[in-house]
């Protein structure tokens, strides 16, 4: 019984993300890590941001991003309890200001895409797996180069 639940509990989630990915909506969270962004604070705040190319919508606020990148460092585990340990963060430069944006793992993609960072999209392919359409280099190309 308690699996069948787990499982329709899911597909009832699942069902809610898309809807709200649709709405071009996602639940995440976000602090300020350097600077001035109005509405933002180092605390976390979580809710829910509309996603458009180059703007996150926060609380009535337009955010508008010039960059994604991997954050330097975790800032510990007082951190990750406030953000989800689960969700990973992204650094967002505006020109204001940096932040930390928390995205629940399983809408990551969805979020980079919407948002628009394909310079992101590459770093994170580039260090998670090799890029399938280079062929591998042999020793002996390497060794003559």
């Amino acid at each position: 019984m308690w699996l069948f639940m787990e499982i329709i509990g899911e597909a009832i989630r699942s069902a809610f993300i898309r809807r709200k990915q649709r709405r071009g909506r996602i639940r995440c969270g976000l602090r300020l890590d350097e600077g001035i962004q109005p509405g933002l604070t180092s605390s976390w705040r979580h809710g829910y941001v509309t996603l458009t190319p180059a703007l996150i919508q926060f609380d009535d606020t337009d955010i508008h991003v010039l960059s994604i990148s991997l954050p330097s460092s975790d800032a510990g585990p007082r951190d990750r309890y406030e953000r989800n340990a689960e969700a990973p963060t992204f650094m967002i430069t505006t020109s204001t200001a940096r932040l930390i944006w928390a995205i629940p793992l399983e809408q990551v993609d969805w979020a980079l895409n919407r948002i628009g960072d394909e310079s992101l999209d590459a770093a994170l392919r580039s260090t998670s797996t090799p890029d399938a359409t280079e062929p591998p280099r042999s020793s002996a190309v390497a060794d003559a180069g």
